[in-house]
Order: structure tokens, then C-alpha cells, then sequence
């Protein structure tokens, strides 16, 4: 979308994510503070929490960045959307159950998770990865991705460790993609 001349791409985000946004594009990109963003008029609101309210956006759309067992996806707050890209079955089913949307709800677009499709969607593009990464090909890779750090807790905090070096005896590749905001102790233990 950066790309598009014809398109101007505003970042509204908290944590960093207009400095992540020009990392990635290379090049500067327009932030508002998330408060300024109801009087913006907009074509499309593309966002990946719960933090952007209504404002002046045509669509509001939901692109969840990534379902946990805490099911902080599960929300009435995504009555202020009108397109739900959801992760794949599993979330849908979470949103059915908690009545939140209809089997056949027009509002569910089922897009996949574009952090993990990369892994999962060829298996050529998979085994790329696996030997850019210095992993052994030969072997099947498990992933472990677990939930931010706080007053819930996470799997990291209650048994990740002790996980891991179970796993790490296995035969198997391991990669850990820790959330942003995972307690520092752990990322130091875990690099």
C-alpha cells in the first residue's frame, strides 16, 4: 500500500510502530498519536487492536495480530468494525461460540496469520527458511510463540523454560519468537 502514489498511508499506533513502520518502508511514513485519529476522514482504518475508536474512517476493519488462549481477539469491541480478518478456523470458532458472530457472518474474512503463512504456506518456502535460519533441514522445526508478558502471565512465565529444554532434547529444530513486550529476563535467558 506504501507503494500506491495514489494512496496516503497514515500510522496510528502505540509502542513504537510508526519508527517500526519507516524501518520497514525504508523511507518516512506519516504518524498521528492514536487521540488524534477520530478527525481523520479515511478511506480505510486498517488496524490490528482494539485501540482505534470509531473516527472518520468509510471501513473499519480488523486485522487481529494474533489469537491467544486469553482470548483478547474475543471482544464486543469488534461491533465498531465491519470486517473481521481472522486468523483461520480456530478464531472463527472462538467468535461463533462467544456469539459474537454468526456461522455464515459476512463480517469474517478468514485471511491466515501473515507472521507464520511464510512457514506454513509451501513447504520449498518453508525449507528456504529453515536453512536461512542455520537450522537442520532434515529435521521437523516446532515453533513456540507465546503471549506477552503481564498480569495474566504467559506460558513463558508458568513452564516456557522448562518447555524448552524439553524440546531442546528432541530431534527436532526449535524456534521461539518472543512477543515485543515478553519480559526482558527471559530475553536475555533465551539468546
Amino acid at each position: 500500500l506504501a507503494d500506491d502514489p495514489r494512496i496516503e498511508l497514515v500510522i496510528s499506533a502505540r509502542h513504537g510502530g510508526g519508527e517500526l513502520a519507516e524501518r520497514c518502508l525504508g523511507r518516512p511514513v506519516r504518524h498521528v498519536h492514536r487521540a488524534f485519529t477520530r478527525w481523520i476522514k479515511a478511506d480505510l482504518a486498517l488496524c490490528p487492536g482494539f485501540h482505534y475508536r470509531r473516527g472518520r474512517a468509510r471501513l473499519r476493519v480488523q486485522m487481529f495480530h494474533g489469537v491467544s488462549f486469553k482470548n483478547y481477539a474475543v471482544s464486543d469491541d469488534l461491533a465498531a468494525f465491519q470486517r473481521w480478518m481472522v486468523i483461520g478456523e480456530y478464531h472463527r470458532r472462538k467468535l461463533v461460540r462467544a456469539g459474537i458472530a454468526a456461522e455464515d457472518d459476512p463480517r469474517v474474512l478468514r485471511v491466515g496469520m501473515p507472521k507464520t503463512d511464510a512457514l506454513l504456506g509451501s513447504r520449498a518456502a518453508g525449507k528456504e527458511l529453515v536453512v536461512e535460519l542455520g537450522l537442520d533441514p532434515a529435521l521437523p522445526t516446532v515453533a513456540y510463540a507465546p503471549t506477552r508478558s503481564g498480569s495474566a502471565g504467559s506460558s513463558l512465565e508458568g513452564f516456557g523454560l522448562d518447555a524448552l529444554d524439553a524440546l531442546r532434547a528432541l530431534p527436532i529444530n526449535v524456534l521461539v519468537k518472543l512477543h515485543d513486550r515478553s519480559d526482558r529476563r527471559f530475553r536475555a535467558e533465551l539468546t
